[in-house]
């Protein structure tokens, strides 16, 4: 059935009804969709998120992430847990071994600030990267632009809001550097 739809979507788009942007966003939510299933098992699932344009390498699970536009990649052996969201509106890199816990928010879009009459003035798009070895604990949420050093470890719940120093303990609203990691 969604092959039906795809096909009839490609259809649509070479007959100029609909953008190849549009299509494309229509093919990530349908793939994205069975590919979040938690019945989907995991090579399907990271072959149809290669389908919707993420880069994944090898060893790296992916048990449920919702996604815009692919604009994902993930390192070897990195993780990421159930209920994830990535707001790839521009590119999250996840690097290698990088534990990404349960409920974790990676937001890539912000807003100008507007006038009185729309205070979410124009949209912003500032990738986030992820160093080598990171943890972030359930719940993180990750604001756009920002680097997270490698070795970092993001206590649950904390709003990271700018760039992280390698190898540190983080955690708050908004996240502080509690101590000093070994390297």
């Amino acid at each position: 059935m969604g092959w039906m739809i795809l096909s009839a979507l490609k259809y649509e788009a070479s007959s100029g009804l609909i953008n190849s942007a549009v299509l494309r966003l229509l093919r990530n939510k349908l793939l994205g969709a069975v590919a979040d299933a938690s019945v989907c098992p995991m090579p399907l699932r990271l072959r149809l998120l290669r389908l919707c344009g993420w880069r994944i390498a090898a060893g790296a699970h992916v048990f449920s992430a919702r996604f815009m536009t692919g604009q994902v990649e993930i390192g070897e052996w990195a993780m990421v847990a159930q209920d994830v969201i990535l707001h790839d509106h521009a590119w999250i890199t996840i690097g290698r071994h990088v534990w990404i816990g349960p409920r974790c928010t990676i937001l890539t879009q912000t807003h100008e600030i507007g006038d009185a009459g729309r205070r979410a003035a124009d949209s912003v798009d500032k990738p986030v990267a992820i160093g080598a070895g990171c943890w972030l604990g359930g719940s993180v949420t990750v604001l756009p632009g920002v680097s997270i050093g490698p070795g970092c470890v993001i206590a649950a719940g904390t709003v990271v809001t700018r760039d992280c120093e390698p190898n540190g303990l983080y955690a708050g609203v908004p996240a502080v550097r509690k101590r000093d990691l070994p390297s």
